[in-house]
């Protein structure tokens, strides 16, 4: 029997950084890209947002013959932002489902002021991610899913002219894959999912202005592959441990505009350093039947400390707290 149809709207996420970092999320990453309604029972929608009023500021070492040098990158360079997502998910039976999510996986929105070693400089980078799933039963306990991913990003980024006066404009869409696999024990509401996204290559044009003028030109820009690790267990009847495990393959990330390249060495204008490898942990608590409560924390490895215009960083330390109000019909 399938059950009505429910209709979530989660509340106001606010989360609590702290960290050496020179980046809001990892690189450019925002909203984690969880497929996780698909296990929601029977048909179900859902709809968030989440508003971040960052303040961050950081450092950049740099060695040279006399000792380290050391640069500031400015206060509170990264305006706020906020993403939204939302996800509809039907269940043909029990054992079957199709479901369609939407989110806006990246995102930046950098202005590094007159104390930056960018001074001057902006970026600004915006996406949204469709993903259509379909999955099903393939044994008791398991589940096997898969489907596509369609995106869109578009991006700009201005130097001034003390790094040469550049800006790029480009909008760019493209598809990827998505598979997975589940083990489930509803008795315990024990789960543990697996997964992978593959690397998305938009290729398009971009507007490249230089001190000698506008020109079209090709452009390819891949965001990475990935795989998340979601695991949850019941500790107590209205009480959920959750563990999200998440690796990104940012060092395979490079924007490599062509007019820059060429003007600058064959140099990339965004070259990120390392790999992400990110985990959270959290305790959700059933309040009442329409309202729960979470609490979790997390740790990520960053994606280097190199200078960049989308501002990479070491290391990051989150706590996030949040209610779910859960209205049904």
């Amino acid at each position: 029997m399938i059950s009505s149809p429910r209709f979530v709207l989660s509340a106001l996420a606010l989360g609590l950084l702290s960290a050496p970092m020179l980046s809001q999320a990892a690189s450019i990453e925002r909203s984690g890209q969880s497929i996780l309604p698909i296990f929601e029972k029977g048909n179900y929608a859902e709809a968030s947002y989440v508003f971040v009023n960052p303040d961050i500021s950081g450092e950049v070492t740099t060695p040279t013959a006399g000792g380290p040098l050391v640069q500031q990158t400015g206060d509170n360079f990264s305006d706020e932002y906020g993403y939204l997502g939302a996800a509809v998910k039907l269940a043909p039976s029990d054992d079957s489902f199709i479901a369609l999510i939407y989110d806006e996986p990246f995102g930046l929105d950098n202005q590094y002021g007159s104390e930056s070693i960018l001074s001057g400089a902006q970026a600004e980078l915006n996406s949204q991610n469709y993903s259509l799933l379909v999955g099903g039963k393939a044994l008791p306990n398991v589940w096997v899913y898969g489907g596509v991913a369609y995106q869109h990003i578009d991006a700009n980024v201005s130097l001034p002219t003390a790094f040469g006066g550049y800006n790029l404009d480009t909008a760019n869409d493209a598809g990827g894959l998505i598979v997975g696999a589940a083990y489930e024990k509803p008795e315990i509401a024990l789960r543990l999912a697996a997964t992978y996204r593959s690397e998305i290559e938009n290729k398009g044009t971009a507007i490249e202005t230089t001190a000698l003028g506008s020109a079209k030109t090709p452009f390819s820009v891949s965001t990475p592959q990935s795989v998340n690790l979601d695991f949850q267990t019941g500790v107590t009847p209205s009480t959920l441990l959750m563990v999200n495990l998440r690796w990104v393959d940012w060092t395979a990330f490079k924007v490599t505009p062509q007019n820059y390249s060429l003007a600058n060495g064959g140099a990339d204008l965004v070259n990120f350093q390392k790999d992400q490898y990110s985990g959270t942990i959290g305790v959700g608590q059933k309040l009442t039947d329409n309202l729960s409560a979470s609490i979790k924390a997390g740790y990520d490895t960053g994606t280097g400390d190199e200078p960049s215009i989308f501002g990479p960083y070491e290391e990051k330390y989150t706590c996030l707290l949040y209610t779910s109000p859960s209205p049904r019909d």
